[in-house]
């Protein structure tokens, strides 16, 4: 008896680190088969909820195929049941946390998304100032935490709010952030700067929205974070563009242009005719006539149409920009992690 339960532990382990794995290699048939592994050589209602919430996210996120998804999410629930233990809440927690997301990306439902989302954060908050488990790790290898946990729902909290258009309710539940990744590594920090300066754009804050995109662009840099810096280079040259500051959105979108180029990314017309566009308004398009001319063979013919005939200002030209995701989140070319 005294080697069974290491020996168990030890399938668990390889089980869970393999099936991860798996995802990160796009083999979800033996990912699926890693975890349900996984889930019958333990006797812990909180790893068996884990497994389903892991087999549901493949069957949801990566595979599309909702209906098995909302199987094991129902599995996962059902092993749950009503149970106080940390454990087991804390994997339910993340469950009802995926269920969000399926209530409102594929059912659009966001009011069932924000009581599910409501619902783990009245059942987690007791347990906040609890003390890390070192003896059980989270599929990436940190030890689980309510207070984890709980910025992971406050986040999604704001942006439910966020994609609803309650841009004041979205700020105000994301501050609430603030505090918990005080002691986060700085390179997280990046993302809930970024979030920040958009919501601030929404709300017309443009100087506080530059203030916080900074923060996160300086992130980025100390880090050699090229990949995140363009994104958040393409973000401040939309701000700065929203304040008639020509010469700095220029700056900023050529900076983002050079990035795209070194890291492989796609580039859009609207990148080419934010450009343009700065070139117009800032008094430089005399000055440089051939990037002028290169520039206009690059852009949408609707904006050359309108460019050329002197209407683009008669128009709206803000739809013709390049803003960049709301959330600093991008597919990589090779792999969408």
């Amino acid at each position: 008896m005294g080697n069974f339960i290491p020996a168990i532990l030890r399938i668990l382990t390889s089980a869970l680190t393999v099936g991860i794995a798996q995802v990160f290699m796009d083999d979800f048939s033996n990912a699926i088969n890693s975890f349900l592994n996984m889930k019958m050589h333990t006797d812990s209602i909180g790893e068996q909820v884990k497994a389903c919430h892991l087999i549901a996210t493949i069957y949801g996120k990566r595979l599309k195929k909702i209906d098995e998804a909302k199987t094991y999410i129902q599995k996962g629930l059902n092993l749950a049941g009503q149970s106080k233990d940390f454990r087991t809440l804390y994997e339910k927690g993340w469950l009802y946390n995926y269920i969000a997301f399926v209530s409102y990306s594929i059912e659009k439902d966001f009011k069932k998304a924000m009581e599910h989302v409501t619902r783990a954060m009245e059942f987690v908050q007791p347990y906040k100032n609890q003390t890390p488990d070192s003896d059980i790790m989270d599929e990436i290898g940190n030890p689980i935490s309510a207070e984890r946990l709980l910025g992971n729902l406050k986040a999604n909290a704001s942006y439910l709010n966020f994609y609803k258009g309650n841009n004041v309710d979205a700020l105000e539940e994301w501050k609430d952030l603030k505090a918990d990744i005080s002691n986060a590594p700085e390179i997280f920090k990046k993302e809930y700067f970024y979030f920040e300066g958009n919501l601030l754009l929404c709300l017309g804050k443009y100087n506080q929205a530059i203030e916080s995109l900074k923060k996160s662009y300086i992130i980025c840099g100390d880090f050699k974070d090229t990949f995140h810096q363009e994104i958040v280079s393409r973000k401040l040259g939309y701000a700065y563009f929203l304040m008639n500051q020509y010469q700095e959105s220029m700056n900023f979108y050529k900076e983002s242009l050079q990035l795209k180029k070194l890291l492989g990314k796609p580039i859009s017309n609207k990148h080419y005719q934010s450009i343009l566009l700065c070139y117009m308004l800032s008094g430089d398009s005399k000055n440089d006539n051939k990037e002028i001319e290169r520039l206009q063979e690059l852009v949408s013919q609707e904006f050359l149409a309108l460019y050329k005939s002197s209407q683009i200002f008669k128009t709206n030209p803000n739809k013709f920009l390049e803003d960049g995701p709301v959330i600093l989140l991008e597919p990589f070319p090779i792999m969408i992690l």
